[in-house]
């Protein structure tokens, strides 16, 4: 009957044993393309540190003095880099979890910084 449809149509979408397939469906990774795709991620995370330094220098250009948040965003994606490169993805995840949550906390202090500049400017052309 028409119960039994949808389970079959679902069935044969999904990947029997054997097959190449992940249980998402997805296609799987050869170990060649696994190390392809690690190997690319740890270039894009070495990137987002070399940002990350660039922006701390140009915010000190600015008069500006970036926290410790932002410092230990740095060093949270070095360790999430050399994770990648040992193709140990989930300690990687960790890393750059904390690497967010450090660069949140430097964001608002950076914030703040903003704040008061803007309010001491705004006191001397005043005054």
């Amino acid at each position: 009957g028409e119960d039994g449809e949808p389970q079959q149509g679902q069935d044969e979408q999904r990947p029997g044993p054997g097959q190449d397939r992940d249980p998402l469906g997805r296609p799987k990774m050869s170990p060649k393309d696994l190390a392809d795709a690690l190997k690319q991620l740890q270039e894009g995370q070495g990137q987002l540190q070399s940002d990350l330094d660039q922006l701390k220098k140009g915010l000190e250009g600015l008069g500006m003095e970036p926290n410790e948040g932002f410092g230990e965003a740095g060093k949270s994606m070095g360790d999430a880099e050399r994770s990648l490169g040992q193709g140990d993805g989930d300690q990687a995840v960790g890393h750059q979890g904390r690497a967010l949550e450090a660069l949140r906390r430097g964001a608002k202090d950076m914030m703040k910084q903003m704040q008061a500049m803007q309010g001491d400017q705004g006191g001397s052309e005043q005054g």
